[in-house]
């Protein structure tokens, strides 16, 4: 049951983010990262309108956390005897807040650990679960889903402070890969979602999307993206960029393509150090041709007397 703990923070996303607020006040972002040809890495985050409740759990109360769960009285109970007996164990005891009423920056850090560490007892697809979001790159699923931390940014504060908290969390995902690196063929990163009941309205307008690819490559194309547009380096050194956003509350696929970039910036470079060679090499033909031009000869001395 100690799974819990990590379980808590994806089921108190949405739940969190319904805490009053003004009007489309949170907004969640997906940017995601081509790191090889087997990985890409992916950067989930929530922005909490009202961040009261994740600001106590952080200080050690879960109690405001939990009650606001779209969950029974019952199921309530359970998870806050559950989080009763793991704060007293001695192993992980040192991880929760003190209860002092207010947020300081270790205490962020001790949450973010415990989550961490209780994350390792869940499913590597618990984090990109096929019934919420999942990627694809180059059409393939992946193998493993690695999580690399937690974060929440505005934190710090008082307890009872409606001041937002943002919501982090970094994966790096794994696939079978084909053998080919980024400038090899073409290749696409798809994102592809199916929205739980009730969670669009959550998140509702849009989510935020953002893809990065390596430097050397160009995005030729995108779908499924609302207001998207892209970003290539004209030289073809830098990476590219997509971005736009997509409505949660239907299910759909985001798929960005894209290759090796046309190496513009080298083809300049090319072309002008071969004028510069050619400039050079003509300014000495010129040279040659002046030294080898025959002295004219000395008109003929006129007699005299």
């Amino acid at each position: 049951m100690g799974a819990l703990v990590g379980l808590l923070l994806a089921t108190a996303v949405p739940s969190t983010a319904q805490a009053p607020c003004a009007a489309n006040c949170e907004q969640a972002w997906v940017s995601v990262t081509y790191v090889s040809s087997t990985q890409l890495g992916v950067s989930l985050s929530l922005s909490d309108g009202n961040g009261s409740a994740l600001r106590y759990a952080i200080d050690g109360n879960f109690t405001p956390f939990v009650e606001g769960l779209p969950v029974n009285a019952s199921t309530r109970s359970s998870i806050l005897n559950t989080l009763n007996q793991t704060e007293n164990s001695p192993f992980l005891a040192g991880f929760f807040g003190n209860r002092d009423g207010h947020v300081d920056a270790g205490e962020v850090t001790q949450f973010s650990a415990l989550l961490k560490q209780e994350a390792r007892l869940l499913p590597s697809a618990s984090f990109l679960n096929p019934s919420f979001l999942l990627l694809r790159l180059d059409g393939a699923l992946p193998l493993t889903s690695s999580l690399g931390g937690f974060g929440f940014p505005g934190a710090v504060g008082v307890d009872s402070s409606s001041a937002p908290v943002d919501i982090d969390l970094n994966l790096t995902d794994t696939f079978p890969g084909n053998g080919s690196s980024a400038s090899d063929h073409p290749h696409t990163i798809g994102l592809g979602w199916t929205t739980p009941v009730g969670f669009g309205l959550v998140l509702d307008p849009t989510v935020g999307f953002t893809a990065t690819t390596p430097a050397g490559t160009a995005i030729t194309g995108t779908t499924g993206l609302t207001g998207g547009s892209v970003t290539n380096d004209p030289w073809g050194w830098a990476s590219s960029s997509a971005t736009g956003t997509f409505a949660p509350a239907t299910s759909g696929n985001v798929t960005v393509s894209f290759h090796d970039a046309f190496p513009l910036g080298e083809v300049l470079l090319g072309l002008s150090a071969a004028i510069a060679v050619a400039a050079v090499a003509a300014l000495l033909l010129l040279r040659r041709r002046r030294r080898r031009r025959p002295t004219p000869a000395a008109p003929a001395s006129t007699p005299t007397g």
